[in-house]
């Protein structure tokens, strides 16, 4: 009989424990409806414009204040390489052109993300490393997932070569060899 109240005092702690972690998350969600949680994420799926194995997953989450993006992107050759959203959630191969030109509803010329005037879809660079690995994360404070600034239905493109944060319009940052339609991805959780 001990054993089986020891037993159930410990299922008990543990749950507790658990629901109090659970309760305690930040910036990412919003209640709604009591204690169910909604986190409000986007995602984009990369895939290269042929047979080359650039693939990977970008994710985008909405804060109080901007959009948190974070990304793994998989067979790139090592180095800088350009990264934009731009206006058009279209991706067709070969060239990924029907994705238009850069997200830019302020109509401001190119350029870094710490510049005052830049498209609000230039991000600058992601860097790959030796084995083609580019993992990053950084928020951005002019995007949302509605309104005039939202990037939901938009395509997120990676280029080939670095770009310069300067040259007017794509800061001569070569082809598009990668591609992902930003959609919304919504769940909740207790």
């Amino acid at each position: 009989m001990k054993n089986l109240v020891l037993i159930l005092f410990s299922i008990f702690l543990l749950s507790t424990v658990s629901n109090a972690q659970t309760k305690t998350s930040t910036s990412d969600t919003s209640k709604s409806k009591g204690t169910i949680k909604r986190t409000v994420t986007a995602i984009a799926v990369i895939s290269g414009n042929t047979y080359d194995g650039i693939t990977g997953v970008i994710r985008f989450t909405r804060l109080k204040k901007g959009v948190r993006i974070s990304g793994e992107l998989y067979g790139l050759t090592p180095g800088k390489h350009g990264f934009h959203i731009h206006e058009k959630g279209l991706c067709d191969r070969p060239d990924f052109s029907t994705a238009g030109g850069h997200f830019n509803p302020g109509g401001m010329k190119h350029g870094s993300t710490h510049s005052e005037q830049r498209h609000e879809g230039d991000f600058g660079n992601i860097i790959a490393d030796d084995y083609g690995v580019a993992k990053f994360t950084f928020t951005d404070y002019t995007l949302s997932f509605k309104g005039t600034n939202s990037i939901i239905g938009k395509a997120a493109i990676i280029h080939e070569k670095e770009d310069d944060l300067k040259t007017d319009p794509s800061g001569n940052s070569g082809s598009r060899i990668g591609c992902g339609v930003i959609q919304l991805n919504t769940y909740r959780r207790h």
